[in-house]
């Protein structure tokens, strides 16, 4: 039997512990499970002594709070000397989520604008596509794409269908631009899209709308207003509709990497730049007609618009539940909020739809899976670990995906801990648009009072133990198989996650040359010293991105077994968790 003893010798203000493993008050051993000790600090020096029997290894991780701009800590031994970079080469499919990561967050950028110079209308006026509620097939109207000139798009109507989905009733009408009918666009891939999104005649209920709905509500109903710094903006009114446009949105023609589609709030505010008057989702037809041999919905580019519907359907779902029905300042809402919210229901729907989704694996294997993963949102998050999501809003269309990494790997571990499809319904129907809303639904589900900090530590930890599928409840992100869950009678179900199996090529530059020469297996894990945070300025390479709001940061203690003496200086708003392996 492995004994393993942690011992603190002093804190130089609080101390407390995250009881799990049989620690308690500082002392604990069993075998060879995980411990977990919360070192309580809100700055100062904390000293301990490690000490467990040879083949352990033992890490600290530095969250930091909602503060910004801490300085870094230190602890005792050498500097590191392998640093992250960020991968040089990117794939189409990692090409186009990263447009489509832009655009997304232009279009919230844009909104904001327009909410602030918001000036209500003398009169309404009626919506230059028509009543959505009425539309039929071969029906005309000219939309607008979001950035071009109003009207600039002709389209025609060509499916609408309707369909009892028993506590609600709902039409569908997709447009295809004029441009894009016959030459990109065929019937065909119109009705396939349709069975996707509503399902196939008679089967409703194996559909997008119908598992997210059932997850997270009403897309619109009730409700013609919301509010903006307590100003009050109209919003069009109910008509039972959505609608989808597919047009070239860049118009590049381009099928190997660009924006698969969006939801643009705006469509929903008649006094709105490029707004349609419509509950409406844009997707690229050019996308969506890629085929891999014959044409099928489920060919890589058509399967990836159909997560992207999905993706977007949360976020229509998220800015009317918290912004129209139940009055949340939804456009002053943290980013990494909606979009934590929209990639975890692409992971809850992934093997209902077939697709590997944010998880980058095959949605029939719920295991952890096998080594070199390079797919999904994980292997980038393996890079930048340490950003701060309150970076998000100011970041380079470039580095985007880190924050939407960063908000994946969150989300991963609290649906996999606090609830699932619960966590994510609770989060959503929330008029709090702040970390509360977070811990709410954290509670909920635990039924103690949980704070954002220590969610953040306890994922951090998680993160850490992910090759294990004994870490107790609240740390496991990898159970060995399905993580299960239900709303209103559906089940869903979530994959194992093990942060070792996942890869980020030539992500780490060993030889100083500030070119990635090996690959990164794992969170980046630093070697014990001062870590250099990043500042601003031009990245050399060389610094580390951590010590903003709502980061965590990893340090190596190495083997525990010498029984080490470590000294971590800590500023005020930083915490650190010692995790033994």
């Amino acid at each position: 039997m492995k004994r393993l003893l942690v011992i603190v010798a002093s804190v130089s203000l609080l101390a407390s512990c995250d009881l799990f493993s049989g620690l308690a008050g500082g002392v604990a051993g069993t075998d060879d499970a995980p411990l977990v000790y919360f070192a309580e600090s809100s700055g100062g020096a904390i000293d301990l002594s490690l000490s467990a029997a040879a083949g352990r290894s033992a890490s600290v991780v530095f969250t930091t709070g909602p503060y910004d701009g801490l300085a870094a800590p230190t602890a005792t031994a050498r500097d590191s000397s392998v640093m992250p970079l960020a991968s040089q080469a990117t794939s189409a499919s990692e090409r186009s989520r990263a447009a489509t990561d832009a655009a997304s967050d232009s279009r919230r950028a844009e909104t904001r604008r327009l909410l602030d110079s918001y000036s209500p209308p003398i009169a309404p006026r009626l919506s230059s596509t028509g009543d959505a509620g009425s539309d039929a097939v071969d029906d005309q109207a000219n939309f607008t794409l979001y950035g071009e000139a109003t009207g600039s798009t002709s389209a025609t109507c060509r499916l609408v269908r309707s369909v009892d989905f028993g506590d609600r009733a709902r039409s569908l009408s997709i447009w295809v631009a004029d441009d894009e009918w016959g030459s990109v666009v065929d019937q065909g891939m119109v009705d396939a899209l349709a069975d996707a999104f509503f399902g196939p005649s008679g089967t409703s209920q194996e559909s997008i709308y119908y598992w997210v709905t059932t997850m997270l509500g009403d897309e619109w109903g009730s409700g013609d207003s919301l509010y903006y710094n307590f100003q009050k903006i109209d919003t069009i009114s109910a008509s039972g509709n959505v609608t989808i446009l597919l047009a070239d949105i860049e118009g590049d023609n381009a099928d190997d990497g660009g924006i698969v589609g969006y939801f643009y709030s705006g469509d929903t505010i008649p006094s709105f730049s490029y707004s349609n008057e419509r509950v409406m989702f844009t997707i690229d037809s050019v996308m969506l007609a890629e085929a891999d041999g014959s044409w099928d919905i489920s060919d890589p580019w058509p399967s990836t618009v159909v997560s992207t519907l999905a993706h977007e359907f949360q976020h229509m779902i998220h800015f009317y539940q918290k912004g129209v029905l139940r009055g949340g300042d939804y456009f002053t809402e943290a980013t990494w909020i909606d979009e934590l919210c929209a990639m975890q229901v692409e992971d809850l729907l992934a093997d209902k739809l077939g697709v590997a989704g944010p998880r980058g694996m095959d949605p029939t294997d719920y295991s952890a899976g096998v080594s070199g993963n390079i797919y999904g949102r994980l292997p980038e998050y393996l890079l930048f670990p340490d950003v701060t999501p309150y970076d998000w809003d100011t970041a380079a269309d470039a580095e985007l995906t880190r924050y939407y990494s960063w908000a994946y790997s969150f989300g991963a571990y609290l649906t996999r801990n606090y609830g699932g499809s619960e966590f994510i319904r609770r989060l959503v129907q929330s008029a709090s648009t702040d970390a509360g809303a977070v811990e709410a639904a954290a509670s909920a589900f635990s039924g103690r009072d949980e704070s954002i900090v220590g969610l953040l530590r306890r994922w951090g930890a998680a993160a850490l133990l992910s090759h294990r599928t004994d870490a107790p409840a609240y740390y496991r992100y990898n159970s060995g198989g399905a993580f299960s869950s239900s709303s209103g009678g559906v089940t869903y179900r979530l994959g194992s996650i093990n942060m070792y199996n996942y890869l980020c090529q030539d992500g780490v530059d060993t030889d100083g040359d500030k070119i990635g020469d090996a690959d990164l297996v794992g969170p980046y894990v630093y070697d014990s010293g001062t870590i250099d945070w990043y500042d601003g300025g031009a990245y050399d390479g060389e610094q580390y991105y951590g010590g903003g709001a709502y980061s965590n940061a990893f340090m190596d203690l190495g083997d525990p077994s010498s029984s080490s003496d470590w000294r971590f200086e800590l500023p005020d708003g930083m915490y650190a968790t010692i995790v033994i392996d």
